[in-house]
């Protein structure tokens, strides 16, 4: 079942098509780990943000919330 929550919330941001993605990048961690530390950034930001209604507002908020996940692993932008 969590699979098919993080493919969907995946999928959402594929439909939607974020203009600029952020790449993030560690010195110390694998592709795959900072594949799978974004996924879980997504999705946790997806779940604190499902009772915003203006949906502009909350991609934002995503943007913002996973931007600082990511940052708060390790991870810089690139």
């Amino acid at each position: 079942m969590t699979r098919f929550v993080l493919l969907a919330v995946l999928m959402s941001f594929f439909v939607i098509g974020c203009g600029g993605k952020t790449y993030y990048k560690s010195p110390d961690k694998s592709e795959n780990e900072t594949s799978r530390d974004h996924m879980e950034c997504e999705y946790e930001a997806e779940k604190a943000t499902a009772g915003v209604v203006d949906n502009d507002a909350r991609l934002e908020r995503i943007e913002s919330m996973v931007d600082k996940c990511m940052k708060l692993k390790g991870y810089k932008p690139d």
